[in-house]
């Protein structure tokens, strides 16, 4: 990439799009659980020491999810899930809210480890499961545990806050935490509109942003009207660059040349993670190199952003923003 662009990015591993957004059971990588920082896995289904049942004394309600986009929005509602999937990736691809140390990892998202899950079913350790329909064929291992499912894709053409809003009411719902959730919910909205507010002051040129992550160094996938950047850009007052409409996941393929499409008032935001391969490669695109992201054109640089979280998701991406060092910005 260039030269500008190399001082604020780290190396990243290569994924796709669809492997960070859960598409299809076979899109998880499998997590290092012998080394994870959290509960070890392999250590919780040998030994039972490792099953942390001081959670009854702190977390009432004993609730477990595989999903990344419920366990932030159990964790904005201030519940601690008792358990997760794949606990390592949440914290290199989410990581805000924070996982709690206890959380257990169930391993792969997809294919929990049956025997851990069957051992905190079997203690009582697990009252109530939250998932989404990705996850509809590991649901014979919940046996006869309270299940509710939520959707964090956005059900209108042009997505609404209310339509993401939607889900974290659902979940508050599930674990009584419908006062927390009214609170969440405000808060965050008024502390977006804050953000786009100081994002205006400090870059009164840039009026609409273009959200994309790179597949290679020639194709992209640009986040439109059906995506968590749509409701949020519009309650930070600024707009959303569209090309065509979006997919149900949110964005619509593009090609490098259509960068050259995007408004001179705009700003080009890369989400993480790519490769440094991909960095090289984009550093030898005459393409790019032409189009001057970074040099002559505003570009800035987002660290990942879980986009099938609902609110949260949508929080995400505006801290993200707040905190970004945007180049190639006209004075």
């Amino acid at each position: 990439m260039i030269n500008a662009v190399s001082k604020f990015l780290k190396i990243g591993v290569l994924m796709t799009v669809f492997l960070l957004s859960a598409c299809t059971p076979n899109a998880d990588k499998s997590p290092d659980i012998n080394k994870n920082t959290h509960t070890n896995t392999q250590e919780s289904t040998q030994n039972n020491a490792q099953t942390p049942t001081a959670l009854n004394d702190t977390q009432p309600i004993k609730v477990m999810t595989p999903d990344w986009g419920v366990a932030m929005n159990l964790l904005a509602l201030d519940i601690i899930p008792v358990a997760i999937g794949e606990v390592r990736n949440y914290d290199e691809w989410v990581a805000e809210p924070a996982l709690p140390k206890q959380v257990i990892d169930l391993g792969l998202r997809f294919t929990p480890n049956s025997e851990l899950l069957a051992r905190l079913v079997e203690q009582g350790l697990i009252e109530q499961v939250i998932d989404t329909e990705f996850y509809a064929q590991i649901r014979p291992q919940y046996k006869n545990i309270s299940l509710t499912t939520v959707d964090f894709n956005s059900q209108e053409t042009m997505a609404t806050w209310d339509g993401f809003a939607r889900a974290t009411w659902q979940i508050a719902k599930t674990v009584n935490k419908q006062a927390q959730a009214q609170i969440y919910i405000t808060r965050t909205k008024d502390e977006i509109r804050a953000i786009g507010e100081r994002f205006t002051q400090r870059n009164p040129s840039i009026r609409s942003l273009a959200v994309v992550q790179f597949v290679d160094e020639n194709n992209l996938r640009l986040y439109g009207q059906s995506s968590i950047f749509y409701p949020a850009t519009k309650q930070m007052g600024l707009s959303l660059v569209i090309m065509g409409q979006s997919n149900q996941w949110g964005f619509v393929p593009i090609t490098l040349n259509d960068l050259a499409k995007l408004p001179k008032d705009s700003c080009l935001l890369v989400v993480k993670p790519y490769s440094a391969i991909l960095q090289q490669n984009l550093q030898n695109n005459a393409i790019w190199q032409r189009l001057g992201f970074g040099k002559t054109r505003c570009m800035g640089v987002l660290e990942p952003i879980w986009m099938y979280g609902g609110i949260p998701s949508l929080y995400s991406f505006a801290k993200r923003l707040d905190g970004v060092v945007l180049m190639g910005v006209s004075s």
